[in-house]
């Protein structure tokens, strides 16, 4: 908490903080979130959070760099995010996996029979084109942060295969 009251005593114009919330327990983790978020409304401070704590990002991020390897992968806004993607979850009856899912979405995970992609958009005229394929489930859920920076590491055709041949 130290470090972060001097940061923003300098009054910098940008900060930047690696893992600020490292080495905090439950309750300071919340403190230093607050004051983050009351000192970059308050101030003409700009943030930038380097961090792996995503979850608790999620609530005070409004614009999200994704890393891999050095380079940047991903750039993107929350709010104009939370409005395009969707996370679906699928069940088929057979192991086979419709071309039009793996064509226009990222596989994030299988457990089972239960597959979850993401969509970066789901126009109404493609999932209805889905739904023609008849899963026999077809379930909307949330999507966070984790589910975007997931959604980069995924992209690897190696993992897609894996992870397709698991079904």
């Amino acid at each position: 908490m130290v470090r972060l009251i001097s940061a923003f005593a300098t009054g910098a114009t940008y900060l930047f903080l690696d893992e600020p919330l490292d080495g905090l327990d439950t309750i300071q983790r919340k403190r230093a979130l607050g004051f983050i978020l009351k000192q970059a409304t308050s101030t003409q401070v700009s943030i930038l959070i380097a961090s792996h704590q995503l979850q608790e990002l999620e609530s005070i991020a409004d614009r999200i760099l994704v890393l891999k390897q050095g380079s940047l992968v991903k750039d993107f806004y929350l709010e104009r995010l939370r409005s395009t993607a969707i996370k679906v979850q699928f069940v088929f009856v057979t192991k086979e996996i419709p071309s039009i899912i793996r064509e226009n979405a990222t596989l994030l995970s299988v457990e089972g029979r239960v597959l979850t992609y993401l969509f970066e958009e789901l126009p109404q005229e493609l999932e209805e084109n889905i739904k023609e394929t008849k899963p026999v489930l077809f379930e909307r859920l949330p999507v966070s942060i984790e589910d975007i920076i997931r959604s980069q590491s995924t992209k690897d055709p190696d993992y897609q295969m894996m992870n397709q041949e698991e079904c």
